[in-house]
């Protein structure tokens, strides 16, 4: 018999049985075992009606019909099969729930200890009230994440980077118009576990769901603002080969201090063009002095980053080095007003805005490295190298 015909009256089936089925299984007395037995025989009748009323037997029975469950799945029978892995599901998922009510309600109790995952997010996250309920929002959302990953399902990657895709297209759709917080949650703990081979098209996802309507709320003003800005500052952290360049940009927009980590890390691979410059510009939003002799590495890269011409004639130009030398100012507390950036614009997201940081000619910018070397002798700056030569 297909079973596609009969896979609503399934759901609604299970989803109407009282939560009193999962009383504590204990020892199963024979008699129990064999009218488990029964019912999954029954699974596969003839009559819908006697179909329908071995499902709710069953999920009566609760956990003690486990067993026997388990064992229809191996059956010959193929609607047998299915009814018992559906019913399965449920009896877990509604296991699970039970977990989660206790985990929350009592949390000097032990359901934590069952829960996928828990041990690692108090650790980082905490395990006060608000942690425990986002652990618990997590599960409820992502309860199929949290269950492969503890089985150690070899289809557990491919999930995680399923999920992270559907949100966002979801989103991008109009089918959801808020992004669920214990999803999100959910991916950035797991990403955030070096252990996980994320791909750069997921990451790229999972970065983007962060600029979305309700979470840029929850980030920063939301109740559970806290933990979701500790996950998503240990994402942000990861070492990664890629995609630095997007979590640094995420760091300045929450200002995450982890964002030095992708930062530094885009300086010291050599990075290029917008990438290298606002790498520099989030060392000097989240830096401080002690990464003086980084910028000051860049003191003679002349790659330009804009300029303006006018009458055939270059009038402004931006150039890394300018940039570096700007953050230097800054992060040693000088007067920037001194400095002849004339063009020079605050961003409270950036600290200055990109191709700002420029000269009119290279007179200037020549006087501006030489009073930044004046000022570096003056004030003993030994903890770095000497400014090079800007020309």
């Amino acid at each position: 018999m297909p079973h596609g015909r009969h896979s609503v009256w399934l759901v609604v089936t299970l989803l109407s049985v009282c939560p009193r089925m999962l009383a504590d299984e204990g020892r199963r007395p024979p008699a129990v075992a064999v009218r488990a037995r029964l019912l999954v025989d029954q699974l596969g009748a003839v009559r819908y009606d006697d179909r329908q009323r071995a499902v709710h037997l069953l999920c009566e029975l609760g956990l003690s019909a486990i067993p026997e469950l388990q064992r229809g799945t191996r059956r010959g029978d193929l609607e047998i099969r299915i009814r018992c892995r559906k019913i399965l599901d449920h009896l877990s998922r509604l296991d699970h729930q039970r977990i989660l009510d206790a985990f929350v309600s009592d949390p000097d109790g032990t359901p934590g200890g069952q829960l996928p995952g828990w041990n690692r997010f108090r650790k980082q996250v905490g395990d006060d009230a608000g942690a425990r309920k986002l652990m618990a929002e997590m599960h409820r959302k992502e309860g199929r994440l949290f269950r492969a990953w503890s089985a150690g399902d070899p289809e557990f990657v491919s999930q995680f980077e399923r999920r992270c895709q559907e949100i966002q297209l979801a989103y991008r759709q109009g089918s959801q118009r808020r992004i669920e917080v214990g999803s999100v949650a959910t991916l950035l703990f797991f990403g955030s576990d070096q252990r996980l081979d994320v791909p750069d098209s997921t990451a790229l996802a999972l970065n983007n769901l962060m600029y979305y309507n309700n979470l840029k709320t929850e980030l920063t003003q939301g109740e559970r603002k806290r933990e979701l800005r500790t996950l998503l500052a240990l994402w942000i952290e990861r070492p990664m080969t890629n995609g630095n360049y997007q979590r640094l940009l995420l760091a300045m927009r929450y200002d995450l201090k982890q964002g030095l980590v992708p930062a530094i890390r885009l300086v010291k691979q050599k990075a290029v063009g917008l990438q290298a410059q606002y790498a520099i510009l989030a060392i000097g939003k989240l830096g401080g002095r002690e990464h003086l002799p980084l910028l000051q590495e860049q003191f003679q890269n002349k790659s330009v980053l804009s300029r303006s011409v006018s009458g055939g004639k270059v009038v402004y130009s931006c150039q890394i080095r300018d940039v570096a030398l700007a953050i230097s100012i800054h992060i040693t507390k000088q007067d920037i007003g001194k400095y002849s950036f004339d063009r020079l614009r605050k961003n409270s997201t950036y600290l200055y805005s990109p191709n700002s940081t420029g000269f009119r000619s290279q007179a200037e910018r020549d006087a501006a490295f030489q009073r930044f070397a004046e000022w570096q002798a003056a004030n003993s700056q030994t903890d770095g190298p000497k400014p090079m030569d800007s020309k």
